[in-house]
């Protein structure tokens, strides 16, 4: 992989930022390392299947996380049924559709948003759903946030990774101050901070979410800046004993992302 520029930032009152420069080269090999001393995860908004341009992706979309052969893939804006600007593989839901390309498992999508389509306007319906090589054993978990229709749902794994149970969360994250629903919500669920991880679209509320989840101080944001503010809408939060060892841009001009992330974890 070539090497990445990192921008490492020590604030008073906040945690360790890791923000990487462009580094685009991807391999294709790395999932081969023991599953038992580190773990890649992959993590891609897939718009229902469709590219920035709203043109039918998810071939080109499985073709990418195919290529980059991670143990475990986490989905956003995976689309359900009834979701009209979804691209579907007959009836399969996308979720269940790149799992089948893969040969990977999954238990269900969380529902993150499902919007009503009145008038011209389209029913949007689609969550997070987290997939995983058959040799893992996993089970995933939901939780949703009460009284909130829209936007609500996370999901969760327990991963064995070094000895160490490694707490892998799958988000789509809105809402920010005051309430934080979904990093609080986050937070209740995780029992083990520093052994804790949240990957996904997380638009622009990384360090929020440490802050809630982990504790200011106890945490690292990883990304790849996409906004001329430094921030980033997919990104990785990891507690004090987790260390991402690479992280990589995927899956470029396959969604309405500038791209997906592929982050190697240890865990101490």
């Amino acid at each position: 992989m070539k090497a990445a520029l990192i921008l490492t930032h020590a604030l008073a009152v906040a945690p360790l930022f890791v923000g990487c420069a462009a580094d685009t080269e991807e391999k294709t090999n790395e999932a081969e390392e023991d599953l038992g001393t580190s773990l890649l995860v992959a993590s891609l908004n897939i718009q229902e299947g469709r590219d920035a341009g709203g043109h039918a992706s998810l071939t080109r979309q499985i073709a990418c996380l195919r290529a980059v052969n991670a143990d475990i893939v986490m989905l956003q804006e995976s689309a359900l049924p009834g979701d009209e600007r979804a691209v579907h593989a007959g009836n399969q839901n996308n979720a269940t559709a790149i799992a089948n390309a893969l040969g990977m498992r999954f238990e269900g999508t969380a529902e993150t948003a499902d919007t009503p389509g009145t008038g011209a306007s389209l029913r949007l319906h689609y969550g997070v759903a987290i997939l995983w090589k058959p040799t893992l054993h996993l089970n995933a978990t939901n939780a949703y946030v009460p009284a909130r229709g829209l936007r609500n749902g996370i999901q969760w794994i327990d991963v064995p990774v070094g000895g160490h149970t490694l707490h892998l969360f799958d988000g789509h994250i809105h809402t920010t101050s005051p309430r934080y629903e979904e990093a609080n919500l986050v937070k209740a669920h995780a029992p083990d901070p520093v052994h804790t991880v949240v990957m996904g679209d997380l638009n622009g509320h990384h360090d929020q979410i440490g802050t809630v989840v982990m504790g200011a101080g106890h945490f690292r944001s990883h990304f790849y800046p996409q906004t001329a503010a430094g921030s980033a809408f997919d990104a990785v939060v990891t507690g004090a004993n987790v260390t991402v060892t690479s992280l990589r841009k995927i899956c470029a001009g396959t969604t309405d992302h500038p791209w997906g992330l592929a982050a190697r974890f240890t865990v101490q």
